[in-house]
């Protein structure tokens, strides 16, 4: 995911991509993702989908370990392999 953002990155003019708002922009400014009934499809390689997954592993991880650290502090044991599968079930389950 990172590649796509780095991709992204590369293929636009320099003074374009200083944020990630500016990278977003520059990718629909070129036509990459398609606006349908007032939002955007985004489309695959892309900075936008990169980000959007690399976001979608940041809030799984983080669901992971505040599922085991709440766990640790009520004196309950949680198998590691349970708190993945109800952190991808929260946060992953409708984009797979």
């Amino acid at each position: 995911n990172l590649s796509k953002v780095e991709a992204s990155r590369s293929a636009a003019p320099e003074d374009m991509c200083q944020t990630v708002s500016s990278l977003l922009k520059a990718e629909i400014d070129s036509g990459l993702h398609v606006p349908i009934r007032g939002k955007v499809k985004l489309r695959d390689p892309s900075g936008a989908v990169g980000l959007l997954w690399m976001r979608r592993s940041i809030a799984f991880q983080a669901s992971l370990y505040q599922s085991l650290v709440e766990a640790h502090y009520a004196g309950r044991t949680v198998k590691p392999s349970e708190a993945a599968i109800s952190a991808y079930n929260m946060q992953l389950s409708d984009y797979h």
